[in-house]
This record gives structure tokens, C-alpha cells and sequence, in this order.
């Protein structure tokens, strides 16, 4: 679930990018086969379109909400309280190395976008 819940993570970061909006409300739902239904959501401290942050913050969300004995059909994510992004990343006082990481991510993105999607990951991110 993992992968999954990665690839999803990938697919609403990049959406966010490109629409040039930040969330500060991330949502993650799960449906087993029975169809019964599990949303969790996280109200980040600092809005965000940073594909570190959200898979960080839903990754033990979804560990803590998943029975390994049970299939699932559905896990999405879903973004909330979107704001503009200006550019400007916000330092977030509960991590030091935000603004370090989000640095990061961006150079990442700009090569990326210029040389083709997932040109370049970074290693922590290989699932």
C-alpha cells in the first residue's frame, strides 16, 4: 500500500504544481472490498504542494488506519483549503530542514519539467 500510496501522492503534488496552488488540508480515504469506507485528514501546520511533506504526513496515516489481513479497492487523497502559491515556501518551525527540503524538490520539478517527468527522483523516494 505503500507504492500506492506514493503514486497518489505524486499524481496530487503534481496537480497542485501545476495549478500553482498550495494545500493546507490533506485527505486520505481508503474503501475495502466490503465498500465500508475510512477518511482520515491532516491539517498541516505550513500549506504545501511538496510531494516530501504529504507522502511524509499520510505515510503513518495509513499505517495506523490499514488492516494487512483485509483488500482494499480505493485509496485516494485528496487537497483542501488551497491557496495561491506564490513562490515563496514558508518555514515550517517543526521541521528545520523544510526549507532545505523543499529547495530540493523545486530544483527537482524545474528539471524535471524541462527534461521530462521523472527524469530525476530523489533515492529516499524509490519505492
Amino acid at each position: 500500500m505503500d507504492k500506492n500510496l506514493y503514486y497518489t501522492a505524486v499524481e496530487l503534488t503534481d496537480n497542485l504544481k501545476y495549478q500553482g496552488h498550495v494545500a493546507s488540508t490533506i485527505s486520505l480515504k481508503l474503501r475495502n472490498h466490503k465498500g465500508k469506507a475510512i477518511t482520515r485528514s491532516v491539517t498541516l501546520s505550513t500549506p504545501t504542494n511538496l510531494l516530501g511533506v504529504v507522502y511524509g504526513t499520510m505515510k503513518p496515516i495509513l499505517q495506523n488506519n490499514i488492516d494487512e489481513n483485509v483488500p482494499y479497492r480505493l485509496l485516494g487523497l485528496s487537497a483542501t483549503g488551497l491557496k495561491h502559491f506564490d513562490g515563496v515556501d514558508i518555514p515550517d518551525l517543526g521541521d528545520p530542514d523544510y526549507l532545505k527540503n523543499a529547495k530540493k524538490e523545486r530544483v527537482l520539478d524545474k528539471i524535471n519539467k524541462k527534461m521530462g517527468e521523472n527524469t530525476i527522483i530523489m533515492g529516499k523516494n524509490i519505492i
